[in-house]
């Protein structure tokens, strides 16, 4: 009887550990705010975007998700994020050129900023090469409202300045461009690294899907 009581115990305690250690990317792809739906294919490669969650609180973190994937019969290089270990958790996505918000106030207007990543001599980024075979994907994720992305318009009078996106209250429609014309950075390293990965460099332009969220005021909160 004891040894019964231990085992169904342990394998309570297993099922416990593997629901708690399931990994980021699985769980928010599973509340995802929109999985199932990606951009156009453009020379066998899409990509689609969501969040964490629906709903946030004024002042919380939105986390933006991004999943590239090779539907093509043939393989791609396609440009993604560098390795950032000393901001992991909220480095802007440097492959990314601009995540376009509209924001629905509900006051008529629906006003459009476009986020873009702070790129400098001071934060000198190069995304990195990627193989990308049919039917393999690839993920990252970005803290959007970290100090490393900024209003495009704001940025261009001051290219040194943070400028958080910080979200006010409202629904918000979120939409990423993914877009490369040219090898960036063509060092003799890196068009050697290029040719070594034996596939062609993806050079086009892709617009995501688009993603809703709701952001709800701290006044509301207390109600």
């Amino acid at each position: 009887m004891k040894k019964i009581l231990l085992i169904l115990i342990l394998l309570i305690v297993s099922a416990f550990l593997v629901l708690s250690c399931k990994s980021p990317l699985s769980a928010n792809s599973e509340s995802s705010t929109t999985n199932e739906t990606w951009s156009e294919v453009s020379d066998g490669i899409r990509f689609r975007i969501w969040t964490d969650k629906l709903f946030y609180k004024e002042g919380e973190d939105i986390w933006l998700y991004v999943e590239f994937e090779n539907v093509g019969s043939q393989a791609r290089v396609i440009l993604v994020n560098a390795r950032q270990p000393q901001c992991t958790e909220e480095a802007p996505l440097y492959d990314l050129e601009k995540v376009i918000v509209t924001h629905d106030s509900g006051s008529g207007s629906s006003p459009t900023i476009e986020i873009v990543p702070i790129c400098s001599n001071m934060f000198h980024t190069v995304p990195d090469l990627l193989k990308l075979l049919p039917g393999l994907n690839h993920q990252e994720r970005t803290r959007l409202n970290s100090r490393f992305w900024t209003d495009k318009k704001v940025f261009k009078h001051a290219p040194f300045e943070y400028v958080k996106f910080i979200p006010e209250p409202g629904r918000y429609t979120l939409q990423a461009v993914y877009t490369w014309e040219k090898l960036p950075h063509p060092s003799l390293e890196r068009k050697k690294q290029l040719k070594r990965l034996g596939a062609p460099l993806w050079q086009n332009y892709l617009k995501s899907n688009q993603i809703n969220i709701t952001v709800t005021s701290k006044d509301q909160e207390k109600r």
